[in-house]
């Protein structure tokens, strides 16, 4: 009960203050990742990640989003000082957020293992689903990103439905 209560109060507390630092300039995005941070604790005490159909792959898909929203914009704070950059920078969020899925996956597997719990990882098949959501969420956040009033995202709604379209397709093959 004990690391329960503190994943629950850290995955708050994280909410809480990625929220206030970026209500003002990311709304969406800030609101989201609060959105997402609640999730995780849940999923995560609660074991929804292999209890409810679903849960695991959305909120890997909307984790990833918020965070490489975020982190894309922090990114892009610092590259405007700069030339125009916009495929450069339209490609390190997107590769910022599939990198966040990769880690994450790596953070479960380590989990898994320290801790026996097995909600956490399920099969191969699993983690590869989590990938390719990840990357879906990578993809969503360069529209986000531009709604909220980021300029240099180049085709932001192309590449989202592209890797959409391209995900499917690959999975309409493997099945």
């Amino acid at each position: 009960m004990v690391a329960e209560g503190i994943a629950i109060a850290s995955f708050l507390a994280v909410g809480i203050v990625v929220l206030r630092k970026f209500r003002a300039s990311l709304p969406r995005l800030a609101m989201l990742f609060a959105i997402t941070m609640v999730l995780n604790a849940l999923g995560w005490v609660f074991e929804f990640y292999s209890e409810v159909p679903g849960f695991d792959e959305i909120t890997h898909g909307l984790t990833t989003t918020a965070i490489t929203g975020l982190g894309g914009w922090v990114v892009f704070q610092r590259l405007s000082r700069r030339r125009d950059l916009t495929w450069e920078f339209t490609l390190a969020v997107f590769s910022f957020g599939v990198a966040l899925g990769a880690i994450w996956e790596a953070v479960e597997w380590f989990s898994y293992l320290i801790t026996g719990r097995p909600g956490i990882i399920k099969s191969l098949n699993d983690t590869v689903s989590d990938l390719l959501w990840d990357m879906m969420g990578a993809a969503f956040a360069l529209p986000l990103l531009k709604l909220d009033g980021v300029k240099t995202i180049a085709y932001p709604w192309r590449i989202a439905v592209g890797t959409c379209a391209a995900i499917a397709a690959a999975w309409t093959v493997s099945e």
